[in-house]
């Protein structure tokens, strides 16, 4: 990972390098390195977070690690089934739906 040393960029690369240090360097549900994001376990009340960029994004998940421990890391495409999974249906629906007869 290069390391810009222009400000904002430097210290978005520095937090981005910590988090991954903390939270380690692989999928939680899949095990890949690879197109690995940052995630939130428990969604925010709002998707604020969403309109970060760069650093304030870094930045936002460095503070819900720090003081809520809410963050984990997925690849992409875990992330992406997380996302439809929570926007879709409650966990109490789809289990229901689920464990329902076709």
């Amino acid at each position: 990972m290069g390391l810009k040393k222009d400000g904002r960029r430097f210290r978005k690369d520095i937090l981005r390098i910590a988090l991954f240090s903390l939270l380690g360097e692989e999928c939680k549900e899949c095990g890949t390195v690879q197109n690995l994001t940052f995630d939130l376990i428990e969604p925010a009340l709002n998707d604020k977070h969403h309109r970060f960029n760069g650093y304030d994004r870094i930045l936002f998940y460095w503070r819900e690690h720090r003081n809520k421990n809410n963050i984990q890391v997925l690849c992409d495409s875990c992330n992406a089934r997380k996302g439809l999974n929570e926007r879709y249906w409650s966990k109490q629906e789809a289990e229901e739906l689920a464990n329902s007869p076709l």
